[in-house]
């Protein structure tokens, strides 16, 4: 099993790009960069639980998104944690694009959105 810290941060800092497989507004997240949404924070513990080492990546390129990243050379196993979650019926393929949009569509149809974080 793969250990599951990751610092996306510092991963970025060493010249390698973390590999990022979900994003959402920040200004849906909560004051640790956490996602508030149940489904969302289902992914992570999700992919998390089968070994995968993911984390939320909050000071990425893009002030407004926060991402879940894994180190580049995880995103085979990536791959594989989503396909099993899939064939288990945890989440469908294309889901996780999905919910993304969804997250993006309802922090743009709020008017101005609690920021936990701090930034607008």
């Amino acid at each position: 099993m793969a250990p599951v810290h990751f610092d996306p941060e510092a991963y970025a800092k060493s010249g390698r790009c973390p590999w990022t497989f979900f994003a959402f507004p920040r200004s849906l997240a909560d004051q640790d960069g956490l996602p508030r949404d149940p489904d969302a924070r289902g992914l992570l513990g999700a992919v998390r639980d089968l070994g995968v080492p993911v984390a939320v990546w909050v000071n990425a390129a893009t002030p407004s998104t926060v991402y879940y990243a894994c180190p580049y050379e995880s995103r085979d196993a990536l791959d594989d944690a989503l396909v099993t979650l899939a064939a288990q019926g945890r989440w469908e393929s294309g889901s996780v694009s999905q919910l993304s949009e969804r997250l993006f569509e309802v922090a743009a149809q709020s008017p101005e959105p609690p920021d936990a974080m701090g930034s607008r």
